[in-house]
């Protein structure tokens, strides 16, 4: 393959280094162990449109992934690249503001498209909890697999692949587990409510609550595990009125209490 490259035009080398880099087969030395393949990029270095330079910039941050002694870019086509990856417009789907409306419900703070640093990748939502660490939540819809299967597609099996690679705890939330009631898959919810968050503030409740305000007031009231346990308006709805009822219980007991010690 190496001797081919020479007749390989922009959009052939990027395509190539890209299916290369989600597939990351164990065969990669052989076409990128030598100066081949960085010889013939630099020599077409001015002419790379812009989807090319993205695929680029995808390949050299698998090259840093795999640890690989391979020639890399020369240093202005990487930079190039960079700033094409960068610089590109990202924009929020409805199923991603519902998502994170949903999670500062939850009481945390949440910045969305946070630009990673390191591998330049947008972030749909960095969800920063009460103990410092942060989480890199990605809202993955329809178009994020292939078909109507479960398989990621290329970009977002890549995407996700380098986020962690580069330190980042990732959480998806895929299309079919928000599609089915709204709710934060169950290893995000879990994260959430595991006492690192902050807790949440308290909301005025609406004369028609949704779920998510019945879960924020459940929070608010001390009872986050039935706030993650209950499935359903119905369910949601019972507990919280069984916490208002607790709640008042005591509220009513502690008054009685300063009463008699007031009277006595």
């Amino acid at each position: 393959m190496r001797r081919g490259l020479g007749g390989f035009n922009e959009q052939a080398l990027s395509n190539t280094a890209w299916a290369f880099a989600v597939a990351d087969p164990s065969s990669a030395d052989e076409l990128f162990g030598t100066a081949s393949f960085t010889t013939r990029c630099a020599h077409l270095e001015s002419s790379f449109p812009d989807n090319a330079l993205t695929q680029l910039h995808q390949w050299s941050l698998w090259r840093e992934e795999r640890g690989a002694q391979w020639p890399g870019l020369p240093e202005s086509l990487r930079e190039a690249c960079r700033d094409v990856f960068t610089t590109s417009e990202e924009t929020s789907s409805r199923m991603q503001s519902d998502v994170v409306r949903e999670i500062r419900l939850r009481g945390v703070q949440v910045e969305e498209e946070h630009r990673c640093e390191t591998s330049g990748y947008s972030i749909d939502a960095l969800v920063t909890l009460n103990n410092g660490e942060q989480v890199a939540v990605e809202v993955d819809g329809p178009s994020h697999f292939v078909g109507r299967s479960k398989q990621p597609t290329g970009p977002t099996l890549l995407k996700h692949r380098l986020l962690r690679r580069f330190g980042w705890r990732l959480e998806s939330v895929p299309y079919w587990e928000w599609g089915r009631s709204q709710e934060l898959p169950h290893s995000l919810a879990q994260l959430l409510l595991s006492g690192h968050v902050a807790a949440p503030k308290r909301r005025r409740v609406r004369t028609s609550p949704t779920v998510a305000d019945m879960r924020a007031e459940l929070c608010t009231l001390g009872f986050p595990e039935e706030a993650n346990d209950a499935k359903g308006v119905k369910a949601v709805r019972v507990a919280l009125q069984l916490a208002k009822q607790k709640v008042g219980s005591s509220a009513s007991y502690s008054s009685l209490q300063s009463e008699r010690i007031c009277c006595g």
